[in-house]
C-alpha cells in the first residue's frame, strides 16, 4: 500500500467526525476544528510478505484556542473512546484499507502560527498493510 492511499484513508475515516476538518497533506492556512495526517516512519517488510508493513503516521489537532478551558474540553472530546467526536474511534472501528491502532497521543497544549494561537494534541498510529 503507498502513502497517498493511507492517507487518503485515514483522512476519510477522519471525515466521519461532525464538523472536524480532515487534511491528507499539511494545509498552508488550516480551518479549525482540524485533523492533519502526516507519515511519519515506515517498517517496510514487518512480515514476510513483499509489500506489507507497518507504517508510523501523526495525526495533529488543531482547535481554537479563544480560550484554554474551551481548548481543552475540544481536545479531550476528540481524545475520549466511546464518545461521540472521538478520533480514536473513527481511527479504529471505522471499516478501511488497513488496519489502524492509535498507539499513544502527545504534545497537548497550545501551538502559536501566525498571530493564531491553538489547542493541539498530536496521535501517534500504527498503521498494518
Amino acid at each position: 500500500m503507498n502513502l497517498a492511499t493511507i492517507r487518503d484513508d485515514l483522512k476519510a475515516r477522519l471525515a466521519t467526525i461532525s464538523g472536524l476538518t480532515t487534511y491528507d497533506t499539511t494545509p498552508a492556512k488550516p480551518e479549525v476544528p482540524c485533523a492533519i495526517v502526516q507519515p511519519k516512519s515506515g517498517l517496510v517488510h514487518s512480515a514476510f510478505d513483499r509489500g506489507s508493513g507497518d507504517i508510523q503516521v501523526a495525526v495533529i489537532v488543531l482547535v481554537q484556542c479563544a480560550e484554554w478551558s474551551s481548548a481543552q474540553d475540544a481536545l479531550d472530546t476528540y481524545l475520549g473512546v466511546g464518545v461521540t467526536g472521538s478520533i480514536v474511534d473513527a481511527l479504529e472501528l471505522t471499516a478501511g484499507a488497513a488496519e489502524v491502532t492509535v498507539d499513544t497521543w502527545d504534545e497537548y497544549g497550545s501551538v502559536t502560527a501566525g498571530e493564531n494561537m491553538f489547542g493541539t494534541v498530536t496521535l501517534n498510529l500504527t498503521v498494518r498493510s
